[in-house]
């Protein structure tokens, strides 16, 4: 072991070599081969970075996908409210026009509701569901992903 805690494997290999009948003198030789041993650790551990490097890069690419299918309903759904809003704050308020955007509303929420159903069922390696409301790109996203 060196100093700084690290096991050097040195394997010798000697024999025993006779001058005198009582006297033995032994020759051995030392090979290091740490280095050698490091190189392959870090060869038998590389694949495994690769694969762990893969994951990641496929869980930001499939975080960036989640986003943006929840956040183009939830941005439908904000616009529509702002719009009843304005409707409903007229001289005269626009019925039909409240109407149709608390309807768009309703939709927006449903589909939203089926992209988290989707990515549930996902997540528990069901398949992905879809109830109607879903777009097929939505539905499409959520069986690649």
């Amino acid at each position: 072991m060196t100093l700084d805690g690290f096991v050097r494997l040195l394997p010798t290999r000697g024999s025993p070599q006779r001058r005198e009948p009582n006297d033995t003198e032994t020759y051995e030789v030392v090979a290091e081969f740490s280095e050698r041993r490091e190189a392959e650790v870090i060869s038998r551990h590389a694949p495994v970075e690769l694969a762990r490097m893969s994951r990641l890069t496929i869980m930001g690419e499939l975080a960036g996908s989640i986003i943006h299918e929840i956040n183009q309903p939830l941005t439908a759904i904000v616009t529509n409210a702002e719009a009843c809003l304005r409707f409903l704050d007229l001289d005269v308020p626009d019925l039909d026009e409240t109407r149709a955007a608390i309807a768009d509303l309703a939709r927006d929420s449903r589909r939203l509701s089926d992209v988290v159903h989707s990515l549930r069922a996902l997540a528990r390696k069901s398949g992905p569901v879809n109830g109607g409301g879903q777009s097929r790109k939505t539905d499409d996203r959520a069986r690649l992903a």
